[in-house]
């Protein structure tokens, strides 16, 4: 993949399968990076993927993030490290629209396993 600069504002998002709206930054070789957006009250349905390992980066809103068997807080500035196979699922809990930058690596393929609820 060669150099690449983008601008979330240039990206369309789209409704994810999960919950929520996501936009694709970027998507490399070893790497994926996604913007989510989680209005009030929403949340992704609890998943996990069987391959790559994932960080959540909070840069708006509030919230929580299921993981496991712990609920985290969210808010700007908190970075969240998921193995591959954790079972996780950030909801809104705030007043304001959460938005989460998320990387996978390797990149994310759509082979992820829903827990039924």
């Amino acid at each position: 993949m060669e150099k690449k600069i983008v601008s979330e504002e240039e990206i369309t998002g789209h409704r994810s399968k999960l919950g929520g709206t996501i936009k694709e930054l970027i998507r490399g070789e070893k790497l994926h990076l996604l913007i989510g957006y989680l209005e009030p009250g929403e949340q992704m349905k609890l998943h996990y993927h069987t391959v790559p390992e994932e960080v959540y980066y909070t840069l708006k809103g509030n919230g929580e993030m299921i993981l496991g068997e712990e609920r985290l807080r969210l808010r700007p500035g908190v970075a969240v490290y998921i193995p591959p196979g954790t079972l996780h699922a950030p909801m809104n809990t705030g007043t304001e629209p959460l938005v989460i930058g998320f990387f996978h690596a390797p990149p994310e393929t759509g082979e992820y396993i829903v827990e039924k609820q």
